[in-house]
């Protein structure tokens, strides 16, 4: 018999929003002193020399900077040249600089990776980098006398997986139930540091659902948001309303990830099913990436020249389109709607014939006894692990001899040969000694 197989697709959305904001000002004052030099003082310990020339370019109406700035220069001072002596420089008297800068950076992943595999075997499917991660140095010294490179470094490098991962074991149950044993890990380099190595970031899931075919399950979803202030200013003065502005300046940045995963398993027990879902997938593929695969004009009308000559076409020189053209030639997009509606109806007929089984086998009088305990924990765990596996049972409890015997039984089945092949495979998997038994 054909085993069925699972195709499990999944949906990762992220949205990293990481707006910023920046608002304030600052002022420096240059006072000349009798030794021709000059003493700054003012909002900002000192303001470094590129923000000066900052200023100055700004003045002059030459700079082009990507945020709101502005610069204030007023008189200037004549001070002696200490280089050159009897000759004189002008010194600003006041700088300032008033900044009001917003950036935002939004970052959307979204990754659909799908796998197909058969009933109870694990499958993995990784999309991703192997980038190299530092992991230890060591410094010795140098066989060369060289005074400005006395030592030799060496490092060990190691490799690591950065991307999408999959791994997932499905099960398939009576009435469509899939139960899925499900890895998921998104991992991406955030930065990258020549000395430390890159630091990367990590969302992981791990855990077992049980869905139906064709249902979609969230598995995991991360929603944070982070929001950080910062104000400097001036001791006093900046606490003045409305002129404290003038003396201190603020910087507000926030951080909101967004994370949803969603899986959807498809059981595929034919062929048709197998040509169905290729179909969609192979379609779903072509018109996210119809951009690319658009034929030019140029080809368009090479194209349709050699079809009214009845000539063979020209080879497409690009091999996604061409490879897509001989998938299409062999499974038609046409046979599609009829594909849709033979699914549609297969699901009907099956769960009519569900609803038929589970309603003989209400009436059914053959059980399959599993093993009897004396405590209940014991019979309720051992019939848990037996569900999770495809099974349908109970505990059922009786006295005997003034004692409670805790019995885990399965079925009830509409006939023996049916609960004999659960029996024998309960023993085998499980290593118990099982018995069929005739329900009163």
């Amino acid at each position: 018999m054909r085993r069925p197989q699972v195709m499990v697709e999944a949906l990762v959305m992220e949205v990293d929003a990481t707006p910023s904001n920046d608002l304030g000002a600052a002022w420096i004052t240059s006072m000349a002193t009798k030794d021709g030099s000059s003493v700054s003082v003012g909002s900002s310990n000192g303001i470094d020399p590129n923000t000066i020339a900052a200023i100055g370019s700004i003045a002059q109406g030459g700079a082009s900077v990507g945020n709101f700035a502005a610069a204030l220069l007023g008189r200037t001072v004549s001070i002696p040249d200490p280089n050159n002596p009897g000759q004189f420089i002008q010194v600003p008297w006041i700088r300032a600089l008033v900044t009001a800068a917003e950036s935002r950076q939004d970052i959307n992943i979204i990754s659909a990776p799908t796998i197909l595999t058969a009933d109870k075997k694990e499958a993995e499917i990784v999309v991703g980098q192997n980038i190299p991660v530092p992991t230890s140095r060591l410094q010795a010294a140098a066989a060369t006398t060289d005074p400005n490179n006395p030592f030799q470094t060496s490092q060990n490098i190691a490799r690591q997986d950065v991307g999408v991962t999959l791994r997932v074991t499905p099960q398939i149950s009576e009435g469509d139930t899939v139960r899925l044993n499900v890895y998921q890990e998104i991992s991406q380099v955030h930065s990258n540091d020549s000395t430390l190595g890159p630091t990367t970031t990590n969302r992981k899931v791990e855990n077992t659902v049980y869905v139906r075919d064709g249902e979609a399950v969230m598995i995991g979803g991360i929603l944070s948001d982070n929001q950080n202030e910062t104000e400097s200013k001036v001791p006093w003065l900046g606490d003045i309303p409305f002129l404290g502005w003038a003396f201190k300046g603020t910087h507000s940045d926030a951080s909101k990830i967004n994370l949803f995963i969603v899986l959807t398993p498809r059981i595929v027990r034919d062929p048709d099913d197998l040509q169905r879902l290729t179909v969609e997938n192979r379609e779903r593929f072509r018109s996210a990436s119809a951009p690319a695969l658009d034929l030019s004009d140029q080809d368009k009308e090479e194209r349709a020249k050699a079809l009214q000559a009845g000539v063979p076409l020209p080879i497409d020189p690009n091999p996604v389109r061409r490879e897509l053209e001989r998938h299409d030639q062999r499974y038609p997009v046409e046979e599609l709607p009829a594909l849709r509606q033979e699914a549609i109806d297969h699901e009907k007929q099956r769960s009519s014939e569900i609803e038929e089984m589970k309603k003989k086998e209400a009436a059914g009088s053959y059980l399959v006894q599993v093993a009897h305990f004396a405590s209940a924990e014991e019979a309720v765990a051992l019939l848990q692990k037996l569900i999770s596996q495809g099974y349908d049972g109970t505990v059922f409890s009786q006295s005997q001899q003034g004692e409670t015997i805790h019995w885990v039984q399965l079925g009830p089945y509409t006939n023996q040969a049916k609960a004999q092949a659960v029996a024998r495979d309960v023993n085998a998997s499980q290593g118990l000694q099982s018995l069929v038994v005739i329900e009163p």
